[in-house]
């Protein structure tokens, strides 16, 4: 491609066989040489012999490729996913991180913390598992025993009497109101204070971005915790990461404890820890490792004993404090 067209050369004697006279952003060949797609205000397949339109699909395109059978015509945009086959019937699926072709008829999808099996002649999902909670909010019990988790699919509960995690509630359970997961936007400030007013926490956090497989991608690189007695204008702690920054933040009861939850760009268990402070002393109490994504929620148990953290990663850890 040159200046944003395509141009075919036969490869012998490199004389012209194709110039394309509009704007292409992506184009792919089929895997029996066939056919030729291009992407770009339309997207038009091309047959190789003598580079004649065959048809054009009136959709705005700037990424393409052919299933490995030459069956699908796949585009693909943010994080949706259109496929046309010969007759230019087409199967729409999203929102998705990836997907993968079985055979010429099913694809394997991840989307929404699901791997989904997909019948694309029937046009309906055949199977599928969640590996993951999508949570927006943690909820703790009054008396600390159990907790609540809100995902776009309802309320899932944890009990410390079982271990396990379910979608009937715990029995004789009545939850305290609902934190809501905090969501990293980007470059930002976070300010929070402690339940009691007496001190509050400000995260300065930057933002790194670069390329990866799938195109553009950022991320927290950096960030500075400073802690405050409130109304004072110089910090008596003050945390630097070079690596990751504060996503999260949680108090307990007592604004004796602050819990700090980091995301990084590399989503290593060292980067993507959680940090437990006595504001009291400035002392860091704990360190908690486990999850593989930004930690983007925090909430104590009621009595300071437990803490429970969400993750971008699709998981829910409940950790002992001891407090």
């Amino acid at each position: 491609m040159f200046e944003d067209s395509l141009e075919v050369f036969d490869s012998s004697a490199w004389n012209l066989l194709y110039q394309s006279s509009g704007h292409v952003s992506d184009f792919a060949l089929s895997p029996d040489g066939q056919h030729v797609a291009l992407a770009g205000q339309d997207i038009t397949i091309l047959d190789t012999a003598g580079f004649d339109v065959e048809y054009t699909i009136p959709l705005p395109s700037e990424n393409i490729y052919w299933s490995p059978d030459g069956g699908w015509l796949v585009h693909y945009q943010d994080d949706r996913h259109i496929l046309f086959d010969k007759d230019k019937a087409y199967v729409s699926l999203g929102p998705l991180s990836w997907m993968v072709f079985i055979d010429n008829q099913h694809v394997l999808a991840f989307g929404d913390n699901r791997v989904m099996a997909v019948d694309l002649v029937a046009g309906k999902v055949t199977g599928g598992a969640r590996i993951g909670l999508d949570v927006s909010q943690l909820t703790w019990s009054q008396n600390g025993d159990a907790l609540m988790l809100t995902t776009p699919d309802g309320d899932w509960y944890w009990a410390e009497a079982t271990g396990q995690v379910g979608t009937t509630p715990p029995v004789n359970e009545s939850f305290i109101p609902a934190t809501q997961v905090s969501k990293r936007t980007a470059i930002n400030k976070i300010t929070t204070v402690s339940p009691d007013g007496s001190f509050q926490a400000v995260a300065t956090l930057t933002e790194g971005c670069g390329v990866v497989p799938d195109g553009g991608a950022c991320s927290i690189s950096a960030g500075v915790l400073e802690i405050f007695e409130r109304y004072r204008a110089t910090p008596f702690k003050t945390l630097d990461f070079s690596e990751s920054g504060p996503a999260s933040f949680a108090w307990s009861a007592d604004s004796s404890l602050l819990a700090v939850g980091l995301g990084s760009a590399a989503d290593t268990v060292q980067d993507d820890r959680i940090i437990v402070i006595d504001v009291r002393t400035g002392d860091e109490l704990f360190s908690f490792e486990g999850h593989l994504g930004d930690v983007t929620g925090l909430v104590f148990s009621p009595n300071g004993m437990r803490l429970a953290s969400a993750s971008e990663d699709g998981t829910v850890i409940v950790w002992n404090t001891g407090h």
